[in-house]
């Protein structure tokens, strides 16, 4: 939890490298991720990319 000056309540944020895991449909090749960067005084507008899976 991040306490930012603009923010009524701390946020949960990640820093650094993350890893995503998670299991998709058979015969989807893609999930959406959306996420959005902020720092000690703002957040910017969330983004929503389209990230291609291969399947294994």
């Amino acid at each position: 939890m991040l306490d930012l000056a603009f923010a009524e309540r701390p946020l949960s944020v990640y820093s650094g490298t993350q890893r995503i895991e998670g299991e998709i449909a058979r015969g989807e090749t893609g999930v959406s991720l959306t996420y959005q960067a902020c720092d000690e005084r703002r957040c910017l507008p969330a983004i929503t990319r389209e990230v291609a899976v291969e399947a294994p």
